[in-house]
């Protein structure tokens, strides 16, 4: 496994593709994944080093991803795991570090703020 094997989940309105092109800049190896079924299936198929979890202010959407933040600890406890979200989403931040967040950023972010959260998290160079 590569140590900047990453997935990307937007579990939201459509996959962010955009984040997606901005980290493979900064040298990331990036799955996207559009929903939380077609994430579990990369999470079964390949190793990652963390996933970033793009999370709307929706309930369902916000159910999936916790839901996912769970089957993906299951299949890897140290996985380390970034969730994006709007300001909305925000109340569910504590429930999300019990549940092995690392890292909680609001929305709007930048690719360069995930990079740099990711690389803090995996302790790599930027």
């Amino acid at each position: 496994m590569s140590e900047r094997n990453i997935l990307v989940v937007d579990v939201g309105p459509g996959a962010d593709f955009a984040l997606r092109h901005m980290l493979t800049f900064f040298r990331w190896d990036v799955g996207v994944a559009r929903d939380r079924r077609e994430a579990e299936s990369f999470l079964l198929a390949a190793d990652y080093s963390a996933i970033v979890v793009e999370l709307w202010d929706s309930p369902d959407m916000v159910t999936d991803g916790l839901g996912l933040l769970a089957f993906a600890r299951s299949l890897r406890p140290a996985v380390h795991v970034i969730m994006v979200a709007d300001v909305a989403a925000r109340a569910i931040e504590q429930e999300a570090r019990r549940e092995g967040v690392a890292a909680f950023l609001v929305r709007p972010q930048t690719a360069t703020a995930v990079h740099r959260a990711l690389c803090e998290l995996l302790e790599l160079r930027q």
